[in-house]
């Protein structure tokens, strides 16, 4: 059963569900200002924007008791907020054309930051590779290519008065006209919906089972008829930039080796991780299959090898 977790501004609260399509309510946490604009969940703490504070909040895991906050760089009217794995975003300015901010992590350093323009942002979202943000006046969800106010692409939202967006790993959620709905992936096809009314609406959403961890350099060995392991890591193919917990795929392309000294296995193959940044979390790779997909041109290479692997 999936639990997500919302920021309503009145009552001003931050509310848990359990399971989408279910308007029953099955646990709140208090708030430490009084409108949360923005929540964000790194797996471990979940962090809160208030708007009436100007103030960023770093919470004792799911709980009302926080660890620690920092006030907002352009503006302290925060209206939106997300975690791209390493970095807290920011929307501030209760404007047309706000400021996007990524902040060093926790901290107030400020890494990196764009003017949006189209219309005031309401809901911010990361899926570990895209930023996504909406606008409040019936604008469409965008969905940004890197870090700026270029589109990559976007879709249109039924209702209008838009607040909160998340997505859940795999699909995107937005709220508008008193409506939680979830997407099918990114676009407008809606998979799942119910009613939240609340008066002003819901402005953060994120789910429990759904967080990015930290960037990670990837390595693949293969151990040969020696018994040693050697580096094929500039091999990999599309392995992503941002490692998520859950399976995950990488294609070994056609490495130039004889098939006899490659015995493609389990127990052969090892693929590892080193965090990429400032995260002191060490998280570990599990190699759950490594498969021969072709038997390779027959001039003595191997072809294609698919490994799956996890990330715990």
């Amino acid at each position: 059963m999936e639990h997500f977790w919302v920021a309503t501004q009145t009552p001003s609260a931050i509310a848990k569900y359990s399971g989408f399509s279910s308007s029953t309510q099955i646990d709140s946490i208090a708030i430490p200002g009084s409108f949360v604009t923005g929540l964000a969940w790194d797996g471990t703490d979940l962090y809160s924007a208030d708007f009436s504070t100007g103030l960023i909040y770093k919470h004792d895991g799911l709980s009302a008791s926080i660890q620690g906050n920092f006030a907002a760089e352009y503006s302290a009217e925060i209206t939106a907020m997300a975690w791209d794995g390493q970095n807290i975003i920011t929307s501030e300015g209760n404007s047309s054309s706000p400021i996007v901010v990524k902040y060093d992590g926790f901290s107030d350093t400020v890494l990196e930051s764009f003017v949006a323009t189209g219309g005031y942002i309401r809901g911010m979202a990361h899926d570990g590779t895209y930023l996504y943000t909406n606008r409040y006046a019936g604008g469409p969800v965008t969905r940004h290519s890197g870090f700026s106010n270029t589109a990559h692409s976007t879709i249109t939202v039924t209702g209008s008065l838009q607040t909160g967006i998340g997505w859940d790993g795999t699909n995107l959620i937005t709220y508008a006209s008193a409506t939680l709905r979830k997407h099918d992936g990114f676009s407008t096809t809606i998979a799942e919906s119910f009613n939240a009314a609340t008066t002003g609406g819901v402005w953060g959403i994120i789910f429990e089972d759904f967080f990015i961890v930290d960037k990670f350099t990837a390595t693949l060995q293969y151990k040969n008829a020696g018994g040693s392991f050697v580096d094929v890591t500039s091999a990999l193919g599309d392995i992503g930039a941002d490692v998520k917990v859950g399976t995950r795929v990488a294609y070994w392309d056609n490495p130039s080796q004889d098939r006899a000294d490659v015995e493609i296995s389990d127990a052969r193959v090892q693929l590892t991780f080193v965090p990429d940044g400032g995260n002191s979390d060490t998280h570990s790779a599990n190699v759950t299959s490594a498969t021969q997909l072709s038997t390779g041109d027959g001039t003595g290479t191997i072809g294609d090898v698919k490994v799956e692997y996890e990330i715990t």
